[in-house]
């Protein structure tokens, strides 16, 4: 008798989780058919937007490809008058460096200054030569003293 009431349990706890399946899937079932409502629903509210917005695209393209194409032909304006402007500083600077020196009492040419010149280049070539020897000298010591201790 407990054998028949354990099997009676049991049925009626599959039939119970059977009618809650069922429920789920009823559940399940109405929700997916109020979401496809409501994409249609939004679907059709937005269509004049994303039409609104392609025809917008499409009128604006040829407005933006001249844009681009004026923009290209400003730069290459620019550019040229920059060049130009920089190519006239450079002459300037050029005519005022050649006035500088010709008005300048240093860039004649005297005996005196040819001597003063020449005694630079004497000193800026003798006077490395000297060192160069003085320190061949410190190190020919140091050997010579290396090789007695050694």
């Amino acid at each position: 008798m407990v054998l028949w009431i354990i099997i009676v349990a049991m049925a009626v706890a599959l039939a119970t989780e059977l009618i809650s399946f069922i429920g789920m899937v009823v559940v399940t079932h109405s929700a997916v058919r109020r979401m496809t409502a409501i994409k249609q629903e939004l679907a059709e509210k937005l269509q004049p937007s994303i039409l609104l917005t392609k025809e917008i695209r499409q009128s604006l393209q040829p407005d933006y490809e001249k844009l681009l194409d004026d923009s290209r032909g400003i730069i290459i304006i620019g550019s040229g008058r920059c060049r130009a402007m920089r190519a006239a500083w450079q002459d300037a600077s050029r005519r005022t460096e050649r006035l500088r020196l010709r008005f300048n009492r240093e860039s004649v040419p005297t005996i005196e200054r040819l001597q003063r010149e020449r005694g630079e280049v004497n000193r800026g070539i003798v006077e490395p030569i000297r060192k160069i020897s003085t320190v061949a000298m410190g190190v020919r010591g140091a050997a010579w003293l290396l090789r007695k201790v050694a």
